[in-house]
């Protein structure tokens, strides 16, 4: 979900003509063909507009479909759930000292999975209103799959499920293992 501040960054930089947007097939942005001499303009937008500060990691690798009231397959929110949903597990990761880490989140609001949910190293399919299925195990390379973990789960458990795991995670992961790997080895392989 685009914030009011990044419509307006977006809109003055493009009143200014120096790039052209590029928009990849994991949701991001990339501001391309600036010239040398105009990068100190861009530059100035982006902190004016405090653009990519003090964003987590988790944040920057999520990831959704569009969901409600959007979409008529969709059984559960996704775009407007997913940003409220990752400011409570953040602290989660701070918790458990994995906050550095980069893990893939990405949830859709059906099982078709338009928000590639099911390439994350922890996906979330709506199954119903505030009901989701959690996924776990895919790689960071789009070559392994995740599994169902748990089945129809609602927001307290789902963060229960995760407070666990993390802390697992921490305490069992092999050096430079990522939490997708450990989920896969841990509960699937």
């Amino acid at each position: 979900m685009v914030s009011k501040n990044q419509k307006e960054f977006l809109f003055n930089l493009s009143k200014l003509g120096l790039s052209d947007f590029k928009f990849t097939c994991n949701q991001n942005l990339i501001l391309g063909e600036i010239a040398l001499e105009d990068k100190w303009q861009v530059e100035k937008l982006l902190t004016q507009y405090n653009i990519g500060q003090n964003i987590s990691n988790l944040r920057q690798s999520s990831m959704s479909c569009v969901a409600l009231p959007t979409c008529p397959l969709a059984l559960a929110e996704a775009q407007r759930y997913l940003p409220e949903l990752i400011t409570k597990i953040e602290p989660l990761l701070v918790k458990h000292k994995i906050d550095q880490e980069d893990i893939s989140i990405r949830m859709t609001g059906c099982p078709n999975g338009c928000g590639r949910s099911y390439l994350a190293e922890i996906g979330f399919v709506g199954t119903a209103p505030e009901e989701y299925n959690l996924m776990l195990g895919a790689d960071r390379y789009g070559t392994r799959l995740n599994q169902i973990y748990k089945s129809k789960i609602k927001e307290p458990e789902i963060l229960q499920e995760l407070d666990y795991l993390f802390g697992l995670y921490k305490k069992e992961a092999l050096d430079h293992e990522t939490f997708g790997d450990f989920s896969f080895r841990k509960f699937f392989n």
